[in-house]
C-alpha cells in the first residue's frame, strides 16, 4: 500500500531574483526542492502561516517525479 505524504509549495522570491527567472520551492518528506515549474494532479488548498512564507499551497500525494526542473505531483 502506497503511503501519502504531505507537501507544500510556494514562490521563492529571493532565489528567483538570484537566478533571473521564477522559482518554486516544493517541500516534500523534509526536503526542500527548487524547480522551474510544477504539475499538480492532486487536490490542494491554501494555508496562511504566521512566519515566512506567509501563504503556501498544501496537499497530500503518493508520488513526486523530478524531471529537468519540472516536478510532477501525483
Amino acid at each position: 500500500m502506497n503511503k501519502s505524504y504531505t507537501f507544500f509549495f510556494h514562490y521563492n522570491k529571493p532565489e528567483s531574483k538570484k537566478v533571473g527567472k521564477p522559482q518554486i520551492t516544493v517541500h516534500y518528506k523534509g526536503v526542500c526542492h527548487l524547480c522551474d515549474n510544477i504539475i499538480v494532479n492532486v487536490p490542494t488548498f491554501g494555508c496562511l502561516r504566521k512566519n515566512q512564507p506567509m501563504f503556501i499551497i498544501k496537499g497530500s500525494c503518493k508520488e513526486m517525479i523530478f524531471n529537468n526542473g519540472i516536478i510532477t505531483i501525483n
